[in-house]
């Protein structure tokens, strides 16, 4: 009897083990440095950005092996690399849109009213005095969960300069990190892709932030959305 269960015992283990397979899934909180050993002296072989997701495990002196997520086999020789330990965690990093962040410079140049969605989500819609540029934020006040401007294009040099640094400061207020030169470029490549026939909309993540960038050619407009 004793023979059979520790049997028994042996077969569970062995299918435990099976079961939950290679480690745990941890995210980052920012961009981290994969190494190519436990140590920080070791080469640079790769960056993990924020909110990516890794398997890890084979934990050594405060060093995770890290693996792909999809990644079954547990051997560390299939390792991407060593991320420290401390700089990986349980969870996603969650960073809020903020009214008065995305607002603190734009408060005087949209005229702002509350018009909440048809399911009641909380929104806030407004236009400069030109009707040149609309803004929309979608969610409370401490928790924004999509942000948009839509950019009318104008003949007027003194318009599209106005409108064009509206723009940069929506950008900079709602996408932490973005580059100072971020607008610029992609507009020259959208101008660039439409005289060439080509869809000239693009997706990015930068950080923590999606951007949507959308030419509508018969309004005459561009669309950012910030999620």
């Amino acid at each position: 009897m004793k023979k059979v269960l520790f049997i028994v015992w042996v077969v569970f283990t062995l299918f435990t083990i099976n079961s939950f397979g290679l480690g745990s899934l941890k995210y980052t909180h920012g961009n981290v440095n994969i190494r190519a050993a436990r140590s920080t002296s070791s080469d640079k072989i790769g960056m993990l950005k924020t909110n990516e997701c890794v398997k890890v495990d084979f934990l050594k002196n405060n060093w995770y092996a890290i693996f792909k997520v999809n990644e079954t086999n547990r051997d560390e020789k299939n390792a991407i690399g060593y991320v420290y330990a401390p700089l990986l965690f349980s969870n996603k990093l969650i960073v809020c849109m903020q009214y008065d962040k995305i607002m603190r410079r734009l408060s005087d140049t949209f005229l702002i009213e509350y018009n909440p969605l048809l399911d009641g989500t909380p929104r806030y819609i407004g236009q400069t005095s030109d009707n040149g540029v609309q803004i929309e934020l979608i969610g409370t006040k401490s928790n924004i969960t999509e942000a948009t401007l839509i950019v009318f294009l104008s003949q007027s040099d003194y318009l599209a300069t106005q409108r064009t640094a509206i723009s940069i400061i929506f950008l900079n207020d709602t996408v932490p990190g973005i580059s100072a030169d971020w607008f610029e470029k992609t507009t020259l490549e959208a101008s660039d892709k439409l005289n060439r026939g080509l869809n000239p909309n693009k997706t990015e993540y930068i950080g923590y932030r999606k951007i949507e960038f959308k030419v509508e050619s018969l309004l005459g407009c561009f669309v950012i959305k910030i999620k």
